[in-house]
């Protein structure tokens, strides 16, 4: 009873705060109607609750009320919110919390969660539907409160709703929040209508022309998300083309002319997306040194050259074979082409090397995600007994003994009295790594409108990667790797069941993520083959593929996900998050997702000639090749 009267003084409180916001400005209007909308949340979370044991259909009506409501504001809990929105609306799978060593399995909750419930075969289970809706009403006053303590700024406005249109081309309509039900064409509507009417408030700012050029676009936007649209018929290349992108340019560039401020003029913390960027699919949309450990304000050209001969320079090694490059070859986007690097009967977990090719773009390193930095993981290759089997102590006394790495040190150092250290080592490496990004590829440039010439299967290919096939749902535009949008915090991993071999019948002995926990944590199951979701620019450079290296080809690896996984292929592999049904795809289809790929692939300032390395009084040391030899 107490619970009960608490919660109906907080339901007027809010309403009594709300009233306060007078709408004598766009913002407030906004935050007014932010407001409203959370109360209809409420009341419908409590129109359903008293209908737990009506027929299916009357689920499903109040399922599409609440997630209507939400997806009218979605835009703003999203942006000023993301720990909300993912128990809002997150995946219906377990996520994991790590303290320490120890882990902690969090459970989802949230409208995916409801809509899976939903869409099972078996009857409702209506008590796990109250929990879900009980969840989802404290989440709702927490929101609720937030806005009331934190209404809307101008600028706020105008980047959540450009954020928005992101949002729609990475998850929404691929089907990542709506994987039961795919309403992903009815929620964009919806929220591109709501970006109507909300910028609509701002029409005598900036400059009238791009303002009403912006307005007509989201109005036509509008009209090709009809609800006869089915899913897998929507031409998202061309929407994303000729309608969003294009919505994100004028919303951008009407923006600069309002003269308000952009993120990162509001003095705010750093975030992946750069404010000057116009689209998604901006060459300069993500900073590369945002997942940077520490603050990169002062990264210059001479770390960077100074971070490339200390790639290829096997003076790092102690066998003086090896380097860098070793494992990461330019003519493969920096992959080696082999099944492990290191040889299986040296460490019975060895892995594939991947490329790193827009490795900048990541928020968790390694195929078992173990580090969110990539200077630790230089560190791990330094020490590791198959790798350079040696230590940065080592490594700095030997650099410290050649006068002209004394001189590159200086020149990309100056500011240090001793410029050689272990730190400054890892670090011109960690920004020579995130300076090789390439995103103009061919499929890019078209959806910048910068070219026609793209073949029609390219096209389809990226229409079913985008779609029907549900690719996109792991792999994120714009880098199409596992980098979570739209605030790019993490790095996503995923249980598939990868085979011994493509036509096997066993999955692969390594459990991935699990190895890490085992110890502490040994009940952790729903990790047992957890590995990061790789990037899919540049693949055709980058066989053989998996974290085994096990698929030789991509028809084998499209094959593998048609089937839908272990469990699609009858194996007992219950934690699978890839879905098990198979996606009925066609031979033509199928190459045509390949034509897709390789459309994006892109070498632009990643391909290194060799150049003469730094000399040492040690002539035997002098010897050694550009690259190495290992």
């Amino acid at each position: 009873m107490k619970k009960i009267r608490i919660l109906i003084f907080t339901t007027v409180l809010s309403i009594a705060a709300f009233s306060f916001l007078k709408p004598n400005n766009p913002q407030i209007q906004i935050t007014n109607r932010l407001g409203e909308t959370t109360e209809h949340l409420l009341q419908s979370v409590n129109n359903w609750e008293k209908e737990l044991n009506q027929p299916w259909e009357n689920h499903k009506m109040h399922y599409d009320t609440l997630r209507d409501l939400y997806k009218s504001i979605e835009t703003y809990v999203s942006y000023r919110y993301p720990e909300l929105e993912k128990s809002l609306n997150g995946g219906p799978v377990p996520s994991i919390t790590i303290d320490v060593t120890k882990l902690h399995k969090d459970e989802p909750s949230g409208l995916q969660v409801i809509e899976e419930i939903l869409g099972e075969e078996s009857p409702i289970d209506t008590q796990e539907l109250k929990n879900e809706l009980a969840f989802l009403r404290v989440n709702v006053l927490k929101l609720q409160k937030s806005l009331i303590q934190f209404p809307l700024k101008v600028w706020e406005v105008f980047d959540a709703n450009h954020q928005s249109i992101s949002r729609m081309m990475s998850l929404g309509l691929t089907g990542f929040d709506s994987p039961v039900f795919l309403r992903s064409i009815r929620d964009s509507r919806i929220i591109i209508e709501y970006a109507q009417k909300d910028l609509q408030l701002f029409q005598n700012w900036g400059n009238p022309t791009l303002f009403n050029s912006l307005i007509q676009q989201l109005e036509n936007a509008q009209s090709v998300l009809t609800s006869e649209t089915e899913f897998e018929d929507l031409d998202r290349v061309n929407f994303y083309r000729n309608y969003l992108i294009p919505i994100q340019k004028n919303l951008r560039t009407w923006h600069f002319s309002t003269e308000y401020e952009t993120y990162e003029e509001s003095g705010t913390l750093p975030r992946a997306i750069q404010s000057k960027a116009l689209h998604l699919f901006d060459t300069n949309y993500l900073n590369p040194f945002f997942t940077m450990r520490g603050t990169p304000s002062n990264i210059s050209k001479e770390q960077i050259k100074l971070g490339q001969i200390l790639f290829f320079d096997p003076i790092l090694s102690k066998s003086l074979e090896m380097s860098c490059a070793s494992c990461h070859l330019p003519e493969r986007a920096f992959s080696d082409g082999k099944i492990t690097s290191i040889p299986k009967e040296l460490d019975g977990k060895a892995r594939n090397a991947p490329g790193l090719v827009n490795t900048a773009f990541q928020g968790n390193f390694f195929w078992d995600l173990k580090s969110k930095d990539l200077n630790n993981q230089i560190m791990h290759v330094f020490e590791h007994a198959n790798e350079f089997n040696t230590s940065p102590e080592e490594i700095t006394q030997k650099l410290k003994q050649s006068k002209e790495y004394k001189v590159l040190f200086k020149k990309a150092f100056s500011s240090f009295e001793e410029p050689i250290s272990v730190g400054n080592i890892k670090s011109a490496l960690e920004v020579y790594v995130r300076s090789l990004n390439a995103l103009n590829a061919p499929f890019d440039r078209y959806l910048r409108s910068e070219t026609d010439a793209i073949a029609p299967e390219v096209i389809n290919g990226a229409n079913i990667f985008l779609g029907k096939a549900a690719c996109a749902t792991c792999h994120f535009a714009p880098v199409f790797n596992g980098f979570v949008p739209p605030h790019y915090g993490e790095s996503e991993g995923e249980i598939i069941g990868v085979l011994d071999r493509p036509n096997g019948n066993q999955v692969d002995a390594d459990l991935g993520r699990f190895h890490l926990f085992e110890r502490n944590y040994p009940n952790a199951d729903f990790i047992k083959g957890m590995f990061k979701t790789p990037g899919v620019r540049n693949i055709q450079y980058t066989a053989p593929y998996m974290h085994n290296g096990a698929f030789n080809t991509l028809e084998e690896v499209m094959e593998f996900y048609n089937h839908g996984g272990a469990l699609g292929k009858g194996l007992d592999w219950p934690q699978q998050t890839l879905a098990s049904d198979s996606l009925n795809l066609s031979k033509n289809e199928i190459n045509d997702v390949i034509a897709f790929m390789k459309s994006l692939a892109d070498t632009t300032n990643t391909q290194q000639k060799a150049c003469p390395l730094p000399q040492f009084p040690n002539k035997k040391w002098n010897r050694r090749t550009w690259g190495g030899t290992y």
